[in-house]
């Protein structure tokens, strides 16, 4: 038969049939050769099966959609076909394997430009893919990491206009640095922890902005080698400042307070906060029934942390 289809498709083909052929008592019949007009739609229905369902052949169908399009002046329509293609680019790239294949089958060049564009959907979703790529994947952080895409993502975190694209930016940014030693030292680099208070600071309404600034604040502070960059910065000050401002039920509180936790080591950590006031929102955070467990170590330890002077 024509070889455009693996030979791993046959296989698990002819399994099937003789899986399905040794239960079948009642319609079992002899083998027999297929005949060429059998033969040639058997070829067209894998062919087909493959084009449908094979992943890498899915990637490549929709860079070749994106290929088409005009980044930089799109219409409507190209708007919408470029976002779908996007879409099932991020969900393809879930499996790690997968996303390897999007560097070897071109998709890098394209990231650039998307995240350049002036449609913020592209913005948006090009950055989620790239998130999306990076999770726990280290061959893709080190292609991302050379393709000098952590200072676009930076600056699309402080100063793009649309919120949805900063939020997503700052997604890219977690998944690029989290976990990956040369990616926190660039991060590092770019002062990166500055550009986490300047999008806080410009946009605290932003929910999804401020819990992941301070979720990613909170994770690389745990790297002993980030601490006098983020003091540095003036983080701390910013982060209880901020949590004194928040609505109580507002997401991000319990990743502020995660990240203030892992930041402060005495309260001389904290010049410019009204410490007291802090005391006071985490005794009556700390009364509430409904906090967890998991919460309420992080509200604990800043307490003790806090009240250092006084014991």
């Amino acid at each position: 038969m024509p070889n455009d289809v693996p030979d791993s498709y046959w296989k698990a083909l002819m399994h099937f049939a003789q899986q399905v052929g040794a239960e079948d008592e009642v319609n079992r019949s002899p083998a027999r050769l297929m005949n060429p007009e059998d033969q040639q739609w058997l070829q067209e229905a894998m062919s087909q099966l493959i084009k449908d369902t094979d992943p890498v052949l899915r990637m490549k169908k929709e860079l070749e959609k994106l290929s088409k399009i005009d980044f930089y002046s799109p219409t409507e329509e190209e708007i919408d076909r470029g976002v779908e293609a996007l879409s099932m680019i991020e969900e393809l790239a879930c499996d790690v394997d997968v996303a390897c294949d999007f560097f070897k089958v071109g998709g890098l060049r394209m990231l650039a430009p998307l995240i350049a564009s002036p449609a913020a959907p592209f913005r948006t979703q090009a950055a989620a893919v790239v998130g999306q790529l990076c999770q726990n994947n280290p061959d893709a952080q080190t292609q991302i990491l050379d393709a000098k895409m952590l200072p676009l993502l930076l600056e699309s975190v402080v100063n793009d206009a649309d919120g949805e694209v900063k939020a997503k930016a700052l997604y890219g940014v977690s998944c690029l640095v989290r976990g990956n030693e040369r990616g926190s030292a660039e991060f590092r680099g770019l002062n990166g922890f500055d550009y986490l208070v300047r999008a806080v600071q410009c946009d605290p309404d932003n929910q999804r902005l401020v819990t992941k600034s301070a979720f990613l604040t909170a994770q690389l502070a745990r790297q002993e080698e980030n601490k006098d960059a983020i003091i540095s910065a003036g983080i701390a000050d910013h982060l209880a400042a901020l949590l004194l401002l928040l609505p109580s039920d507002h997401q991000g509180s319990e990743h502020v307070i995660d990240a203030l936790a892992e930041i402060l080591t005495h309260p001389s950590d904290l010049t410019s906060t009204d410490q007291l006031a802090l005391i006071n929102f985490l005794e009556e955070r700390i009364k509430s029934t409904d906090l967890h467990e998991d919460e309420r170590r992080p509200v604990e330890k800043l307490l003790k942390i806090l009240n250092a002077d006084h014991e």
